[in-house]
């Protein structure tokens, strides 16, 4: 289902049409509860941080957590991924993604924002 820029905006029913549809896909679902929880996460490190968790020790829960929750994916999968997990630069990137995450909350503990 294609629309033109003026029928999108100008029709409401179409549009209307076009939002449900674009909502019913799966992967779009999916996508919107990526954006909340993503979204969210920001407030809830402001809130555990202002509880008085410290910011290493928030980090490492938070991915202890997203650990214990994909390990049973992971574990299906096993074979294929054994080769993608002891690649050096699967290594780096993991590394460097840690790493963003921990100056983020380290970020997050010492601004007013």
């Amino acid at each position: 289902m294609v629309f033109s820029d003026k029928e999108m905006f100008f029709n409401r029913n179409s549009f209307r049409k076009y939002i449900v549809k674009l909502l019913s896909l799966p992967g779009n679902s999916l996508v919107a509860i990526a954006a909340v929880l993503w979204g969210s996460s920001f407030v809830a490190i402001r809130w555990g941080l202002e509880e008085g968790i410290d910011s290493i020790v928030f980090a490492s829960l938070r991915f202890g957590l997203a650990t214990l929750l994909f390990l049973p994916f992971a574990i299906m999968k096993i074979k294929r991924l054994k080769k993608l997990i002891t690649s050096r630069v699967i290594i780096l990137i993991g590394f460097c993604n840690a790493l963003s995450f921990l100056f983020q909350f380290l970020g997050q503990q010492y601004t007013t924002a």
